[in-house]
Formats: C-alpha cells, sequence, structure tokens
C-alpha cells in the first residue's frame, strides 16, 4: 500500500496565476522494505518512483518554489530495526529537480518505516525565512517505530510549519487509512486511472488556493449585509481555525480569503443573535461561496436625562429567555430582523413587548426622562418602594434607613408611587405607613419617612 501525503497546501502555480510568496516543498520518501512488495502489475517502490518523479516534474517550473527531498528506511536493512533511518539528500536550492530525479531513480527499498520521527525531522529541513512550508509523504504504510504520526502532525501544525495533509492510500483498506483519520483528509484511490485523476486533483488543489467567499442575504437574497465577525470552526474537533470579520470590497462585494480545504467547518457569523451554517466540506482549488440568511436592521435606545447615560436595556427574541444582548441607552446597536423584547433597567424597570426590527430600518426607543427622589429618615425604618399602575401596586425595590443611612437620593421614571413603611424597632403590623407621591420628568420629590 502507498500512501501520499501532501502535508500543506502550496500557492498558486504560474499556470493558474502566479503568487509572490515563497513556496518550499519537502518531499519525504519511505524507502522500507514493505516498499518492495507487489501492487497491480508493479511494485509499490516502482509506483512511488512514479507518483514522485511525476510530482517533481510538474512542480519544478513554478515560480517562487523550492524543492528538496528526504528519504528513510533506505540505509540499513530491515533486521536491523533502525528506526532514525532518514536523511535529507537532497536540500533546498534553486534548479534542483534533476538531482531530486536522480536519487529517486536510484535509491531501493531496504529498511523499516519510522514515520513520525521523519516528519519531526523534517522541522529542521526548512531555512529560515518568510514563506510558506510544505511537506509531501509517499510511504506505503502503517508507522512501525511506535511514533505517533497525528501528534508530530498537530505539533508541526502548531508551529506554523505544516497544515493538515491530504492522504491517498494505494493498496490499503478502509480501515487501515483510519489510523490516518486524525492527520488529515484521505482518498482511497481503485485502479490506476482513479489514482492518477486523485493525485492530478490533490496536486491541483495544493498549488491553488481554495477560497471561500460568505454572502451575508438580505430579505431579498441579495448578499449585501457585512460587518460581522465569522469564525470558522473544525467541525470535528471543535477547534477554532479561522476568525474573519465580514467586509466588502471596493465593487460592493463579498471579500474572498483563502482557507485549508481539508477540513470540514462549521460556521458562526456572530450578528445579534448569531447564524450558523455546518457541515461544510469545500471544493479545492476553487472558490466556495458559502450562503446565510442574515437580513439586519437597528434598535437605537435614547433618552434625554443625563442618569440614564450608564444604564443598560436586555434584549431579547420575543418570547425568548436567551439574552440577544445588552445595550447601553443612547446607543444604536443591529440585530437580525424579527421581533424583540426589551427590559430597559431603570427604575422602575420599563419592559417593552414585540418590538419589530426591519430591514435597513431603525427603532427608535425614547426613554423619558427620570426625576428625582429625596428621602429622609428621621427614625430607623424598613420598607418597599411600589409603582402604581392600573389600581395595582408594582414592586420596585426594598427601602432601608437605618443607623448612619438618613437621606436617600433616587431616580425614579415619571409616575405614581407608594412607600409602605414601619420603623424598625416595631413589633407591630399596625405601625405600617404610606406615603404617596408622583415624579415628573426632571423634577424632584422630597419626603421624609417618621
Amino acid at each position: 500500500m502507498i500512501i501520499v501525503l501532501v502535508l500543506v497546501c502550496l500557492h498558486q502555480a504560474r499556470s493558474f496565476g502566479a503568487q509572490k510568496e515563497h513556496t518550499r516543498i519537502l518531499f519525504v520518501l519511505d524507502a522500507s522494505g514493505s516498499m518492495k512488495s507487489k501492487w497491480g502489475n508493479t511494485t509499490r517502490m516502482a509506483a512511488a518512483k512514479k507518483i514522485l518523479i511525476n510530482l517533481v516534474d510538474s512542480l519544478k517550473d513554478i515560480e517562487n518554489v523550492e524543492m528538496a527531498l528526504r528519504c528513510y528506511g533506505f540505509q540499513n536493512p530491515v533486521s536491523t530495526h533502525d528506526c532514525k533511518d532518514t536523511k535529507l539528500v537532497v536540500g533546498f536550492h534553486t534548479n534542483n529537480a534533476p538531482a531530486i530525479i536522480k536519487f529517486v531513480k536510484e535509491v531501493n527499498p531496504n529498511g523499516y518505516t519510522p514515520i513520525a520521527y521523519s516528519l519531526t525531522q523534517s522541522a529542521n529541513d526548512f531555512p529560515d525565512g518568510n514563506g510558506k512550508n510544505v511537506v509531501i509523504l509517499i510511504t506505503d504504510g502503517i508507522e512501525e517505530c511506535d511514533g505517533d504520526p497525528c501528534t508530530v502532525s498537530k505539533q508541526l501544525q502548531a508551529r506554523n510549519i505544516i497544515l493538515r495533509p491530504y492522504i491517498v492510500g494505494i493498496g490499503i483498506s478502509e480501515e487501515q487509512m483510519k489510523f490516518f483519520e486524525c492527520v488529515g483528509k484521505y482518498y482511497l484511490p481503485q485502479n490506476e486511472k482513479d489514482l492518477g485523476q486523485i493525485l492530478s486533483n490533490v496536486v491541483s488543489e495544493a498549488v491553488n488556493n481554495t477560497t471561500i467567499t460568505v454572502q451575508l442575504l438580505d430579505n431579498q437574497g441579495a448578499p449585501v449585509e457585512t460587518d460581522a465577525e465569522m469564525c470558522f470552526t473544525n467541525a470535528k474537533s471543535g477547534k477554532t481555525e479561522y476568525n474573519f470579520y465580514h467586509t466588502m470590497t471596493s465593487d460592493g462585494k463579498p471579500d474572498t480569503f483563502s482557507v485549508d480545504p481539508s477540513v470540514n467547518y462549521n460556521l458562526q457569523v456572530n450578528s445579534e443573535p448569531p447564524v450558523y451554517k455546518k457541515g461544510i466540506s469545500l471544493t479545492g482549488a476553487q472558490n466556495n461561496i458559502i450562503t446565510l440568511s442574515a437580513p439586519m436592521g437597528y434598535l437605537n435606545v435614547k433618552s434625554s436625562s443625563l442618569n440614564e447615560y450608564y444604564v443598560q436595556c436586555i434584549v431579547k427574541k420575543a418570547s425568548d429567555n436567551n439574552i440577544v444582548n445588552v445595550q447601553s441607552i443612547n446607543s444604536t446597536a443591529r440585530y437580525l430582523t424579527g421581533s424583540y423584547d426589551v427590559d430597559v433597567l431603570v427604575l422602575p424597570k420599563i419592559s417593552l413587548k414585540n418590538i419589530k426590527i426591519a430591514q435597513d430600518s431603525t427603532v427608535t426607543l425614547q426613554i423619558p426622562q427620570s426625576g428625582d427622589l429625596e428621602i429622609s429618615f428621621p427614625n430607623d425604618i424598613i420598607g418597599q418602594l411600589f409603582v402604581r399602575r392600573n389600581n395595582t401596586l408594582e414592586y420596585v425595590m426594598d427601602i432601608n434607613g437605618a443607623g448612619t443611612v438618613r437621606r436617600e437620593s433616587l431616580n425614579l421614571q415619571p409616575g405614581n408611587y407608594t412607600l409602605i413603611y414601619r420603623r424598625k424597632d416595631s413589633q407591630s403590623s399596625l405601625d405600617t405607613k404610606d406615603s404617596d407621591f408622583s415624579i415628573i420628568s426632571g423634577g424632584s420629590e422630597n419626603i421624609s419617612l417618621n
């Protein structure tokens, strides 16, 4: 069986439009003893050589690309169990394709299969400098030296040395290929023609950028919504892969950006509330268009009172207890179109139901200017403040005047109020008293609780 792992996406080839960023490609070739085995009408090694030579030949004329070759399992026989039999045989420099091809033609399969160790050593093969580092591993099987290619691959990814691999398995079962599931995206060709097509697609995907355009649609299906953070997570692991802020180009179209095509993604667009798209599978080497319905409008909450300047509003979807946003008074926020309930955290709380937000429109909520209430406490008291609405007392807050607390200032919304209290040291409910008063916008009221 032969596995081909393309461990980083290449930049776009010259035939598809040149890329300026420098790309370094390291081939890692398995020359272990098992590569002598038959595969169809040839051997695994002969097939691997053909694959590698074709890859090198197809890449040698791409501008701003350098190649190198590491080989393992060729220096010592299987009997030595040499798990460090790996070597950089052709280093990075320009015009070295003939040297790589010459070595590939002459090398013979011999020893063990130290995949993880070879990948670890490959990190040292790349020269310093800006650019994209690529590893392409060609092997016929499973790790023989107790290494963990999955862990090594993740470590190299974390150090920005490689991305996830493409894996092409030749003469290997679906069950065996699951060993590489944690490493990346794999393919199982059924015949030589299938293999050629898959490798062609993999190389095309490698040398061309895979891009995404996210279209946020309004109510008419036009991709005109924008200015929202987009979080792409790995659909399998849940790991955050990319964060982008949705942007429109100068000609009014959604921006396009490059991503790793070997991952299946979940997308969360952080509008208010968020919108989601799950299980996104990309087609490599082309632009992928993702559409989500996200029509938006605006909510403006205003008050002319300085006392309400730092007051917050709790915004929920209508008839839903989940909080969508906490919005400040005297601010404007954007929401998906629909109906919302808004609780304005003034005293007493204002609850507004079924506020309808329409596309490209602004709903303005005008909060009345509050008034001032001064309460003095000649004696220690305990009580509660109520607002009178529709002949009903609605609780506002507790009132406690004791010890050193002899005066309290409150900002209250306009309305009619009742304060019910008694002296703190009283042991009789008959000592209960009440005080009725009214608050007007911008007005002031003073009461003394004897």
